[in-house]
């Protein structure tokens, strides 16, 4: 065999032994289902992905969800339900392969920046077993990440070989794989300073073509950075910018850098989410630590600034981690978490570039450490496997996740609430309502957990119990704890009760507080309806039609109000726009017929119930034999 072809059959088998370690790693994760961490607004309640088709593949291409633009993602969505509708497994496997993927394409990118395999090993090794990356794969609603990261690691393998040999077939590659990752999540934006980052690192001189090359580049993440920023402020996931001041979001900045890192080495305390800091001192300033943390991290980056001349390894790591990482360390505060693990996926390659950069250098200078340093490295491997194997199992269901983040933060009730609400979605009233009151036991100023057991009851048909947990929701309301929707909440069940006055009163507190919430609109119609206040109840369901102007069961209900009060016309009118929308309708048919006989319609009558029979609604015969005998005359 010849040494280059040896050289080629050994890269192969450092990158598949990086992969291996990472598929027993993450293996659990085949056996997970979904949660309600965000599944179920990208998969289990989304209409969107439910049909593969040309029509919703264009659609995504036009759409904003849940605060993105990423359309690829949402496309292999609809692609896996296509196949398998929401069987977890499929989700999971998919999130799986692509992860493996990345893990050997970590190892190709680093081997030809560096032509090191044991250097590619490592960080390969490390991307791919590290715990702070179970986020990524393990949560099915993190699709995007794996997948603009494939194309994102595509695209700097191939400028690698383009740089080397430059030709334009290669160039139009690597823009499309770049369009691909930026379609995949916008984080991808940032990959025109990471090529800059590349050039510098293999000392490829500032030049106009070099300049003029990476235009193309810096225009395509313009246009997608804007697409990102109107994505999230469609959803207002963008917090406002008075929400805290610009030291405090400094300060988280600092924060975050420094905490990404010290993960590396210290990967506990993992959750599937690190809120905010409570201020303290009636809300005048940050935690200590907050204030401490940020002044390492100059410390930390100054030096590596120090080092610029004396490093190149380390100062490329730095900055390709600082580069990834930059967009997400809160100045800007997007969501309402301060760190995210899932944040860590491609920035990590920096960091580990260091690490294994930095061991290379200690064995080109002293032989004598190889074999110390290949068994740390190998100890640590197993127990970083370890630990991601056992993180994993956490993404099980909705109750593991919750219960990990309630003893990772346990000065915080946000992953009690998730609990309560994932037996809720389940159906298990009795452990919803469980815990629903342990919440109120547990913690101080719980109207949340008040309101939750009024729902719970109210949906048990207890409609008087739920009103008294209702009532004291009411006395620790929380305009900041989600609990908008407790006067329509006490509507409905004042409505159960035929306590209709208070019913109407509640509503129009809910209004008060969701004056955009058109279902309240549809609620209070229903409860006019049962009441005899058929003109509300009319007035009611016209104003949502006016934005939900296909919205059949609305025009059913107003027809039948129309019908009530003796509108003939108005209501045929409005169940002929039923069966306009849905011509099978059977109790539209029969309802019209009996409008048309009060008209003296006597033929249309009876055409519109022998079509109800033959949808299949019970008539009366006597009824269709009188109708007979009328048509006749």
């Amino acid at each position: 065999m010849s040494v280059a072809l040896e050289k080629k059959n050994s890269k192969w088998i450092y990158a598949f032994a990086a992969i291996i370690l990472t598929a027993i790693a993450f293996f659990p994760s085949l056996s997970n289902g979904f949660t309600n961490w965000d599944d179920e607004v990208y998969l289990l309640n989304n209409e969107n992905i439910r049909e593969f088709s040309w029509e919703k593949i264009k659609y995504w291409f036009g759409a904003y969800h849940h605060g993105n633009y990423h359309p690829l993602t949402m496309i292999s969505y609809m692609w896996e339900y296509s196949m398998s509708e929401l069987n977890p497994r499929v989700y999971h496997f998919n999130n799986y392969i692509l992860h493996l993927l990345n893990t050997g394409l970590v190892f190709f990118f680093v081997y030809k920046l560096v032509d090191k395999k044991e250097v590619a090993l490592i960080v390969a090794t490390l991307f791919g077993i590290h715990p702070m990356h179970v986020e990524s794969v393990a949560w099915v609603s993190e699709r995007k990440d794996l997948l603009y990261t494939a194309f994102y690691l595509g695209s700097l393998i191939v400028y690698l070989g383009y740089k080397h040999h430059p030709d334009w077939k290669k160039y139009l590659l690597l823009i499309f794989l770049f369009v691909a990752s930026l379609l995949s999540k916008s984080a991808a934006v940032v990959l025109p300073v990471v090529l800059l980052l590349i050039d510098y690192y293999q000392e490829r001189k500032l030049t106009i073509k070099l300049v003029i090359e990476k235009v193309p580049f810096f225009l395509l993440s313009i246009i997608f950075g804007i697409l990102a920023i109107k994505s999230q402020n469609a959803t207002e996931a963008i917090a406002s910018y008075d929400t805290f001041t610009t030291t405090q979001r400094a300060l988280f900045a600092g924060y975050g850098s420094l905490v990404y890192i010290a993960k590396v080495f210290w990967p506990f305390g993992l959750t599937a989410f690190h809120p905010y800091p409570a201020l303290v001192e009636n809300g005048t300033r940050l935690p200590y630590l907050f204030y401490i943390v940020p002044a390492l991290s100059i410390v930390v980056f100054g030096g590596a600034l120090f080092l610029w001349k004396k490093s190149k390894g380390l100062v490329f790591g730095l900055f390709f981690y600082l580069v990834n990482v930059a967009l997400v360390l809160q100045f800007v505060s997007v969501g309402s978490a301060i760190y995210a693990e899932r944040y860590s996926y491609m920035a990590y390659v920096g960091l580990f570039f260091m690490i294994a950069m930095g061991l290379s250098k200690i064995i080109e200078k002293q032989k004598k450490f190889r074999k110390p340093i290949y068994i740390v490295m190998i100890t640590i491997s197993i127990g970083l496997s370890f630990l991601t194997f056992q993180q994993t199992t956490t993404w099980k269901n909705s109750v593991s996740l919750w219960k990990q983040y309630n003893t990772t933060h346990p000065e915080s009730r946000h992953g009690e609430y998730k609990i309560a609400e994932y037996y809720m979605d389940l159906g298990n009233n009795e452990l919803a309502l469980e815990q629903f009151l342990y919440i109120g036991q547990k913690y101080d100023s719980t109207g949340r957990a008040y309101m939750g057991a009024g729902n719970i009851l109210g949906r048990m048909g207890k409609a008087k119990e739920a009103l008294v947990y209702f009532n004291l929701a009411e006395k620790e309301y929380d305009p900041n704890g989600n609990m908008q929707s407790l006067w329509v909440n006490r509507a409905i069940t004042f409505s159960m009760l035929k306590q209709y006055e208070n019913a109407f009163e509640d509503y129009t507190k809910a209004l008060e507080h969701m004056p955009n919430d058109y279902q309240i609109y549809t609620n209070r119609g229903f409860a006019y309806l049962e009441h005899g206040d058929l003109d509300k109840a009319i007035n009611d369901f016209s104003t949502v039609l006016q934005v939900e102007s296909n919205n059949i069961r609305l025009y059913f209900m107003r027809a039948l109000a129309q019908h009530r009060k003796k509108n003939m016309n108005l209501a045929i009118a409005d169940y002929s726009k039923v069966l306009q929308l849905n011509p099978n309708h059977k109790d539209a048919y029969h309802n019209r017929a009996i409008c048309f006989e009060a008209q003296g319609n006597y033929k249309q009558a009876l055409d519109g119930i022998l079509k109800a029979q033959q949808l299949g609604k019970q008539e009366n015969p006597a009824y269709i034999e009188r109708l007979q005998k009328l048509a006749k005359n």
